[in-house]
């Protein structure tokens, strides 16, 4: 496999060393996937005609792999690369370069795929917020497993059952992606051999319909009996940050980026979505349990602090409450109402984030933004909690049929057939060999993680 060239045993030696306890927490499939499945769950409008062009949706996923390909087993330079492109100031960096660069129409193909690129790196890094910053949490209390197994885990889950089948294109809008690593004190070193190099490492180890699959799966088959609730909620629209669960927020987020981009997002329009979402109910009353968050997803950053809350019953009487940010600091896309007392099963409360929220362009909200949501009621037969009827939920588009080879090709009567070619030592792949390629494939997609620990600290 062309891609094992790139992996050193020293690389291989301190993978092994560090991967049992060190790894990210949305397997790189599952931002393809879920930032293909957002695209397809847009509205008819402006950016829904946008992606209808098969190129636009591929850059698109081609950003939603971009950022963590800065974590394969390279250098400073390549891990500070990719960690910047995770969060929402590079965004608003990217937003601006773009806007002034191309905007106000995106009229031209190219103009389109450089916006489909952005608001893939957007969506990833948004997603790992979101999962991160719940769902996380949640697999950790229910499973006793965290970031360890269910990065892994949840990408083989994906192809074990059978949702896999987008891989992204090769485009790479590198002029434009350079002049946003100029703050960063590697960005001497940041150029576009190191960029292209950590692509294409990425999409040789894993990201690609092959071997990253295969690997996958392997992993989905190791994993399945260690975290079991992980395995049966990943995608669960019910459960927040849930892969499922992410679509939609996706979706209104690329939203939010497309009005950015044309210089007219309101921030009347702050929250983009929230959890629970209406007509679902808060799941647990206990607020010791992570399923009694709320969790309220912005179109644009807040600066971490930046805001404030309170969360109050039917009756207008305050509960208590702490205002929680993303999981690892700095800018965020989410606040995290925790509740500091335990609801009242049945009851109805409003979330209200108030206004002045610090943004991340400076700005300041000037108005407050509410979210009204039930607890779910102690019993099934209690009145104030209905059946919830059907749910519009996204659509998730089945895997495109695959073209009909037709009948395999006749062999003429008196042509005798091809025999079949004899093993040699310089072709042949021995079952101990396809292992030991799987092993050391395996420890590349480790170490795409592995370094991910770095955004602990911040």
């Amino acid at each position: 496999m062309h891609s094992l060239r790139f992996v050193s045993s020293a690389a291989a030696a301190v993978v092994i060393a560090t991967a049992p306890a060190i790894a990210s927490a949305h397997g790189l499939h599952g931002h393809v996937h879920v930032t293909g499945w957002a695209i397809s769950n847009l509205p008819p409008g402006e950016l829904r005609d946008v992606f209808e062009d098969p190129d636009v949706r591929e850059a698109a996923l081609a950003g939603a792999m971009f950022p963590d390909t800065g974590y394969a087993l390279g250098s400073d330079a390549a891990r500070a690369y990719g960690e910047h492109a995770h969060w929402e100031p590079f965004i608003e960096d990217f937003v601006q370069r773009v806007r002034t660069t191309y905007g106000p129409t995106y009229d031209t193909k190219e103009e389109r795929m450089l916006v489909a690129f952005l608001m893939g790196c957007a969506a990833h890094g948004l997603q790992d917020e979101l999962f991160d910053s719940t769902f996380l949490y949640e697999a950790e209390q229910r499973d006793g497993h965290g970031q360890d197994a269910t990065d892994p885990g949840t990408d083989g889950f994906l192809v074990q059952d059978g949702y896999f089948w987008m891989t992204p294109s090769e485009y790479l809008p590198i002029a434009d992606l350079l002049p946003l690593y100029a703050s960063l004190p590697q960005s001497a070193e940041i150029d576009e051999d190191l960029i292209r190099s950590q692509v294409r490492r990425v999409r040789g180890a894993y990201v690609n319909d092959t071997i990253g699959p295969t690997i996958a799966e392997g992993n989905g088959e190791r994993y399945r009996p260690q975290i079991p609730w992980t395995a049966e909620h990943y995608m669960d629209p019910a459960v927040a940050g849930s892969l499922y669960a992410e679509i939609t927020p996706t979706a209104r987020y690329m939203l939010a980026l497309w009005e950015r981009l044309h210089d007219r997002f309101e921030e009347s329009e702050l929250v983009i979505h929230a959890w629970p979402d209406a007509p679902r109910r808060l799941r647990e009353a206990d607020h010791t349990s992570v399923a009694s968050w709320v969790t309220l997803v912005l179109g644009k950053g807040v600066q971490q602090d930046g805001a404030s809350a309170t969360l109050v019953d039917s009756l207008g009487a305050p509960h208590g409450l702490e205002l929680r940010y993303t999981r690892w600091g700095g800018v965020s896309r989410l606040v995290r109402v925790v509740a500091s007392a335990d609801y009242t099963p049945g009851e109805t409360y409003t979330a209200t984030l108030a206004s002045g929220a610090m943004l991340v362009d400076g700005s300041s909200t000037t108005s407050a933004h509410e979210h009204t949501f039930q607890v779910a009621c102690a019993t099934e037969d209690d009145p104030r909690c209905p059946p919830l009827g059907e749910i519009e939920d996204p659509v998730i588009p089945p895997a495109p049929e695959m073209p009909d080879a037709g009948p395999p090709p006749r062999i003429d009567a008196g042509v005798a057939p091809m025999p079949e070619p004899s093993p040699s030592s310089s072709c042949a792949v021995s079952a101990a060999a396809t292992r030991a390629r799987a092993e050391w494939l395996a420890l590349v997609v480790i170490a795409l993680v592995a370094v991910r620990v770095s955004r602990r600290s911040r």
